[in-house]
Order: C-alpha cells, then structure tokens, then sequence
C-alpha cells in the first residue's frame, strides 16, 4: 500500500511539474466535428454515457426502491427510459455549456496562464504529502 501511495505521489509530482512547465495553447470553443456533425456527437456521447456500466449498476440498484417493477406497463417503461435520457442529456448538455463559457472567460480575462501555474502547484502539492505521508 505504502508504494502505491509513493507511486502515485510521484506521477502527481510529475504531472505537475509538466503543467507548470507547459506552454499555454490556443483553444477553440467553436465545434470542430467532421462528418456526423453535433447531433451526431450528442448522440454518440450519450450513448458512451448510458453505456457506462457503473452508471447502469448505480441506477439498477436504485430502481426498485422508487418503483414498483412488477406493476410497470410498456407506457411506464417509455416514461422512464425518457426521463433517463432527458436527465442524463440535459447534465451533459449543463456541462458542456459551462466548459464553453468558462474556457471564454478565461481566454478574454487572459487568466490561462495563471489557471495553469495554480493547478500545476497544487497538484504538486498534492504529490508531495502523499510522498511524505507514505
């Protein structure tokens, strides 16, 4: 357990060290697909999502707590298989909007730079106590 810890320590050290050495890059928040399009992308990201099996596993645990399975119909079945979807789409969506607006407000506060050093150093931070308190 000890090198684990030292292990993980160290690549944290490392990354760090590279974060902070690294030159800032121009990032584009315009969408840059190539033959499927966004929807295409949409879809192909939620289906990644609904195929997570730690995410079916969580959701399949939960179910019979808040439904009766042996009294569901076909329409019923409908209802909550959109209702997964919308749900889970509509956080994606909720994430994606956010990473836009952030990723504009850094570049026009001109703050990557910055964001980079400060990550860099706490993550090297984070290495170094779990070195030390290997």
């Amino acid at each position: 357990m000890k090198a684990v810890k030292v292990a993980a320590g160290i690549y944290l050290i490392g990354f760090g060290i590279g974060l902070i050495r690294s030159k800032t890059k121009n990032l584009s928040c315009k969408y840059s697909g190539t033959d499927g399009g966004i929807f295409a992308s949409f879809l192909a990201g939620l289906f990644v999502t609904l195929g997570d099996v730690k995410a079916i596993v969580f959701y399949a645990s939960l179910f019979p707590a808040f439904v009766d399975v042996s009294a569901l119909t076909l329409p019923d079945i409908a209802l909550i298989l959109f209702v997964t979807v919308a749900t889970i789409g509509g956080v994606k969506l909720a994430y994606a909007f956010s990473a836009t607006k952030v990723m504009t407000m850094s570049k026009e506060l001109g703050a990557g730079n910055k964001t980079r050093l400060a990550s860099g150093v706490v993550i090297v931070g984070a290495g170094t106590y779990l070195v030390t308190r290997a």
